[in-house]
């Protein structure tokens, strides 16, 4: 037992070194900007919902935006918002694994219906294995022409991506890749 404790530790010390502060926060926002991008019209979601910005919808209280610059401001303040409360419950958790939940607090909801689910009971518990299983099942979207939830193939890569910050897999090179695909959001829109 005290040797799978020493390996945990030891796994989450190197994780932590691999990135830093700065290079933690960039991955937080570009996993949310990655799965969301960026539109200054509005537009309706694969669930049909109407969004703007970076995935902003009613319920985010965002319902326009004057450009890149504009969303960005607006979401730094919903990603920090969201990111102090998942903190204030939750100190022990990584900083990725905390990102995590931040991004499906974005997604779907807020913080209390993510706390009800498998997943987040299996992750408290520190059960890895089980929480990432749970937690690929967060794929489905209501689909309101077939009248039933559907799974999405967004959501599915969204989740296999961002499975890889709960379980520590995430490296220097899914950090450049990651980093790639923002900067293009950002050089579509800045023409």
């Amino acid at each position: 037992m005290k040797k799978i404790i020493a390996l945990i530790l030891i796994s989450n010390f190197s994780f932590a070194q691999k990135f830093t502060s700065t290079q933690q926060y960039q991955i937080l926002c570009w996993v949310v900007k990655k799965a969301e991008n960026y539109s200054q019209n509005s537009y309706y979601c694969e669930a049909e919902v109407k969004t703007i910005g970076w995935g902003f919808t009613k319920k985010s209280g965002i319902t326009s935006v004057k450009d890149i610059k504009d969303a960005d401001i607006k979401f730094r303040n919903l990603i920090q918002q969201k990111f102090n409360e998942v903190n204030k419950k939750y100190p022990n958790f990584s900083y990725l694994q905390k990102a995590v939940i931040v991004s499906l607090m974005y997604n779907c909801g807020n913080l209390s219906k993510i706390e009800k689910s498998d997943f987040f009971k299996h992750l408290t518990k520190g059960n890895l294995k089980k929480s990432i299983r749970e937690f690929k099942e967060w794929n489905k979207i209501y689909d309101k022409k077939l009248k039933r939830y559907r799974v999405s193939n967004g959501l599915v890569n969204r989740r296999n991506f961002e499975s890889k910050l709960l379980n520590n897999s995430f490296n220097m090179q899914d950090y450049l890749s990651l980093k790639t695909e923002v900067e293009n959001i950002y050089k579509k829109h800045n023409n």
